[in-house]
Formats: C-alpha cells, structure tokens, sequence
C-alpha cells in the first residue's frame, strides 16, 4: 500500500505539472499575435485550466487509486474474516 500512495503521489505531481504548463488535453494550438490582443485583458486566467491534464495521466491517476482502494479491502478481509 506504501508504494501504490507512492505512485499516486508522483502521478498527481505531473499532472499538476501538466495542468500548470498547459500540456495535455486542454492545450491550445498557439495564435498568431493580433492588434486586439495587445490590449490588457481584466478577466483575469482561466478557472478551468487547473483541472486540465493529459488523458493518460488522469488515467493513470485512476488505476492508481483503483489499485490503491482494492489492496486496502484485500488488506482489511482477513482482519474482518478474523473476528
């Protein structure tokens, strides 16, 4: 269970990574710069890029914790069993 909390951790750290610099899913093809674009936009960044990383992570992020969820009830049967 060690090692499985340990790969989750380093699956969600490159999905933050992949989030945070726009890799993945929700990266945009880059624009050719306009005369409108220059001016200073007040909406601010974007709420939804922090959820967005590439498909294989978030993938991988789900087996993990998959993984992680069937050795805690295989850890817990015999315990249960027992009593």
């Amino acid at each position: 269970m060690f090692f499985t909390f340990l790969g989750i951790c380093c699956f969600a750290a490159v999905a933050a990574f992949q989030a945070k610099w726009k890799i993945g899913v929700c990266a945009s093809p880059p624009r050719r710069p306009s005369r409108s674009s220059l001016a200073v936009s007040r909406s601010g960044p974007s709420q939804l890029t922090a959820l967005c990383a590439a498909g294989l992570s978030g993938f991988a992020l789900f087996a993990s914790l998959f993984t992680f969820l069937i050795s805690a009830v295989m850890f817990g049967i015999p315990f249960a069993y027992d009593k």
